[in-house]
């Protein structure tokens, strides 16, 4: 994958927040528009917060220069965002169920998890896609022309 699949994949991800947004209104459920959005934001930042952490410490260039100068490098960054992160994420969950009826609060779990479903379907699209130039690329044995020292023209091949 290269470095821009990330940055195409919010930009999928947006567009397929916008396509929903529009279903819902054009369905008149406009009470689930406002948590559907809210989700999908948590869902984009908090990725995007990952995201940037990982480019930050992860790379070796960076990873090196956070051990020289913090103790505990890239895991104790890593360690502080969780526990920051997850203690605010779950006062929010608890907020979430505790004021919004059951229809909002699945919509608000639907945008959520949806960046993170376009993020699992562009990475299996991107598997097939390689799989399938793979074999494209790769000659078939059954063809005459894919053997080795043998070119058939195409007159050849519609004689036999």
């Amino acid at each position: 994958m290269d470095t821009e699949f990330v940055g195409r994949t919010y930009r999928s991800a947006a567009f397929v927040t916008g396509f929903v947004l529009f279903v819902l209104a054009s369905y008149g459920q406009f009470a689930a528009m406002a948590p559907f959005a809210a989700g999908a934001v948590l869902g984009a930042v908090l990725l995007y917060a990952m995201d940037r952490m990982v480019r930050a410490l992860f790379t070796p260039e960076r990873a090196r220069a956070v051990k020289k100068t913090r103790k505990g490098g890239p895991e104790r960054a890593l360690l502080g965002l969780a526990l920051v992160k997850y203690p605010l994420v779950a006062l929010l969950i608890w907020a979430v169920t505790r004021f919004w009826n059951q229809q909002e609060v699945m919509a608000f779990a639907g945008g959520f998890i949806l960046f993170h479903t376009v993020i699992g379907l562009r990475g299996v699209g991107h598997y097939f896609v390689e799989r399938l130039n793979e074999t494209a690329a790769a000659p078939d044995p059954r063809r005459p022309e894919a053997r080795i020292g043998k070119t058939v023209s195409s007159k050849e091949r519609n004689v036999a």
